[in-house]
């Protein structure tokens, strides 16, 4: 019967073996918030105009209408990645019609009317965030994976 070991591996055994450990994990932390908090870019950097939002839901929905499976849209500029929980279920959709842009809210937001194959047509929001790709959410589903 094989008796069980007491040792521990050597990098925990040695204090500047856990150091070491220790100081690059917080080397890297601190790498990764220059690069993301150090660029002297704002919030508002990453928020595209309400013309460039607005196309952005166009395609996006043109392209679901289309029958084309859900996954980033990678044929325009810039790039979109749409979150919509329906398309990648695979609904279909039968027609949309973007209705008007929801002032007071700090990126752009659209009403659009959807009708989905089989169900009710419904009013909805879609919100729009970055600049390439253009991250577009159904309200819904950022409400969702945001804990809202």
């Amino acid at each position: 019967m094989a008796q069980k070991s007491n040792l521990k591996p050597i990098d925990d055994q040695i204090p500047v073996m856990q150091f070491l450990k220790n100081s690059s994990r917080f080397a890297f932390l601190v790498l990764l918030c220059c690069l993301t908090c150090c660029t002297g870019k704002t919030v508002e950097s990453y928020k595209p105009t309400s013309v460039t939002a607005r196309a952005g839901i166009e395609t996006a929905l043109s392209t679901w209408k289309s029958g084309t499976a859900h996954g980033s849209i990678t044929s325009v500029k810039p790039n979109l990645d749409v979150f919509d929980a329906r398309w990648q279920a695979g609904a279909k959709l039968e027609s949309f019609e973007i209705l008007e842009e929801v002032t007071g809210k700090p990126e752009p937001h659209f009403k659009v009317k959807l009708k989905l194959v089989g169900k009710p047509e419904e009013t909805t929001e879609y919100l729009v965030v970055g600049i390439d790709p253009l991250l577009i959410f159904r309200q819904a589903d950022y409400n969702k994976a945001t804990g809202m």
